[in-house]
């Protein structure tokens, strides 16, 4: 066992002061040199290129001259002193000799920086992040001077330009320099030595080339640090053929990817040697770990990403996007899958994590001839879409692959059909997406597929509801529901019931959809289904209301946000916030229902989505009530207060049942009805 410590700063390409930690380093032991009583010791390991002289080095350090290494040790046992090590990361042969000076030093501590982690025992890693980089929406002069970023970038510029100047009319053009070099120090230093010739416009316009522009760091640094793409072919080179390969292939996603991930792109390997591999990429300093959901992934610096792309050829680069589309599609596919149970917030929370890298591929496939694996992902992810992503995006992805229908199957057409038709319906599109799902209910028919037959219905039958035909529409959710029952499908039973629920209460027949929403909430509980359970619960608050029983219907109505809240979801939020609209407008509390009415709309607009003819028409006049109820100056503050306010702090205000009296909510005013 060591008795001495080791402090790693493990610094790659990310650290600031002229590719180094020297800087830092040498503040942080400044603030603890009056620790140690022997004080500091410094020893620049950059210019050495062999490793037995480490030791020579540290004990000139140190001031002990002469003799053997066990004299060394011997000489330092009684020290108690902080030595900085640093650019340690070419010279790790010198590491047993450094385990030995701290197995006989015990009160010894070594500062190590280096861009490959250490693995000695005690050793505590530290890394130096990149450097903060700007918003894209800062756009206040004075923040931006203020970023460490900019002020590095204008530092460098002006020792290469003494006439540099950043002001308002550049300072954009260098935040926008220092977003797109993920902060890091060495790059925005080599980048900034360009603006004696480009400028910083320039040099913008020039970064889509960026590791064969940055080059021309000082000359009295090593090789490896005068440019980036020498830095990264240095750090490459310490890494074996595997660990190599890996590396390249990463770069086929832009947001990272966690171990399956790897293993899919990746050599063929087993799992433990891809995890080695990706472990050594860790070490030093290629990729970066981040926590999610008790697994660990793995995402490279943008920078870092295009030097990686670089590496394959292309017919290497073609294999591994395509092992990185079916990866994908098993993820989508994973995604409809467990839509309706208990891991569904899991795989919603897994599809916003490869976002970026769904986009990548699709891109990609659809240039490609791959319309069918484009398709699949687009479809699969209708859950997605409807909760969590973007719906025009959706809708986008869902376009483009029926734009190559002639080359999809059958099987994988209808899907889609039925994909875009439930999305454009929930962007409010009615007719194209009567369109859509009356196409995929025919191509479900001539494919025998009753699963499929079931859905289209089903979503026909919403789509009959809100064009007012209450009785097509009640014989759609019936024809639905007896499909389901046949499989045993709680979930598409779950759903008819709901829809059947609401088509009754539209018909006035409150008792009876109440009993179908109950009984909806119950089959999607059981089946773990928290979104399924909160727009039943949503529904039978509505029918509630409806009877006038306010206290059952607040009760499901707190359910239902508090479900909806859990899982993320936006567009149902902004409904149940509606209903919640009318329960206060019900208990004479106008300028709260204003500022939950005005909550949901802004819900409403971020989601990009629209409620039903029905529903808009119903929340249309319990608005125009409050504002007659209201005098304009009250009303006005109320609805910007609420629109202002977050999802969560609207779901606060639904769940606080207290007048609040700055904006006068007294029962007493009353309103007009």
């Amino acid at each position: 066992m060591y008795s001495g410590s080791v402090m790693a700063v493990a610094s790659s390409l990310i650290v600031p002061d002229r590719s180094s930690c020297t800087g830092p380093t040498i503040e942080v032991a400044s603030a603890v040199a009056e620790r140690f009583r022997d004080g500091v010791a410094y020893v620049a390991l950059a210019p050495l290129t062999d490793a037995e002289l480490v030791p020579e080095l540290v004990a000139q350090a140190l001031g002990v001259t002469g003799g053997s290494a066990e004299m060394l040790r011997d000489a330092l046992a009684p020290r108690h002193q902080l030595v900085l090590l640093d650019n340690f990361e070419h010279l790790l042969a010198a590491l047993p000799a450094i385990a030995k000076l701290l197995a006989g030093a015990p009160d010894l501590t070594f500062l190590v920086t280096s861009r490959t982690v250490l693995h000695l025992y005690g050793e505590h890693q530290f890394e130096v992040a990149p450097l903060p980089v700007p918003d894209d929406g800062d756009t206040s002069f004075e923040a931006l001077t203020a970023n460490p970023a900019i002020a590095l970038f204008t530092q460098r510029a002006r020792a290469v330009d003494p006439s540099f100047r950043l002001g308002p009319a550049n300072v954009g053009t260098v935040a926008e320099i220092c977003r797109r070099l993920d902060g890091l120090p060495l790059a925005i230093e080599l980048a900034a030595a360009r603006t004696t010739v480009l400028g910083p416009e320039g040099l913008l316009t020039r970064l889509a080339s960026r590791l064969g522009l940055l080059t021309g760091g000082a000359r009295d640094l090593p090789a490896r640090h005068q440019s980036l793409q020498a830095t990264l072919d240095w750090s490459l080179a310490q890494l074996d053929d595997p660990a190599r390969q890996l590396f390249a292939k990463l770069s086929v996603f832009m947001s990272g990817c966690r171990l399956d991930g790897a293993e899919a792109v990746g050599p063929p390997l087993g799992s433990d040697e891809i995890l080695d591999a990706l472990m050594a990429l860790v070490d030093h300093s290629l990729l970066r770990t981040l926590p999610v959901r008790h697994e660990t992934r793995f995402v490279m610096l943008e920078t870092v990403r295009s030097y990686a792309a670089s590496l394959l050829t292309d017919e290497e680069s073609h294999l591994a996007h395509e092992r990185a589309l079916r990866y994908l599609v098993d993820v989508a596919s994973a995604v409809e899958r467990e839509a309706h149970g208990p891991r569904q917030g899991e795989w919603l929370d897994r599809a916003a994590e490869e976002l970026d890298n769904i986009r990548a591929v699709l891109r990609w496939s659809l240039d490609h001839s791959t319309a069918t694996s484009a398709a699949t992902i687009a479809a699969s992810l209708l859950p997605f879409w409807l909760r969590r992503g973007p719906l025009p995006e959706g809708q986008r992805w869902l376009d483009f692959s029926l734009s190559e229908a002639k080359r999809l199957s059958p099987a994988v057409l209808a899907a889609t059909l039925h994909a875009a038709g439930r999305v454009a319906r929930q962007r409010g599109d009615i007719n194209r997406a009567e369109q859509y799902l009356r196409e995929s209910l025919g191509v479900f028919e001539r494919l025998g597929d009753d699963v499929g037959r079931a859905r289209a219905l089903g979503s026909l039958g919403v789509i009959a509801y809100d064009q007012g035909d209450l009785e097509r529409s009640a014989e759609l959710h019936r024809q639905s529901l007896d499909m389901h029952r046949l499989r045993d499908d709680s979930a598409g039973m779950a759903a008819a019931l709901t829809n059947l629920g609401e088509v009754a209460r539209r018909r006035r027949q409150i008792r009876q959809a109440v009993a179908l929403h109950d009984e909806s909430a119950s089959l999607f509980a059981a089946a773990g289904d928290a979104i399924g359970q909160a727009a039943a619960l949503t529904n039978l608050a509505a029918s509630r209301l409806e009877l006038g029983a306010l206290d059952q219907a607040h009760a499901a109505l707190v359910t239902a946000a508090e479900l909806w809240q859990h899982a993320g979801e936006r567009s149902d939020l902004a409904e149940c916030l509606e209903l919640f609209t009318a329960l206060a407008a019900h208990r004479q509390q106008p300028a709260r229902a204003v500022r939950l009415a005005a909550a949901s709309a802004a819900l409403r607009q971020a989601a990009g989505t629209t409620p039903s003819p029905a529903e808009a028409e119903r929340h249309q006049a319990i608005v125009v009530t409050l504002r007659r109820a209201m005098d304009a100056a009250r009303f006005t503050a109320a609805w910007h207060d609420g629109w202002t306010t977050s999802a969560d702090e609207a779901v606060a205000l639904a769940l606080d049942e207290a007048p609040n009296p700055r904006l006068g909510d007294v029962s007493q005013e009353g309103m007009n009805r």
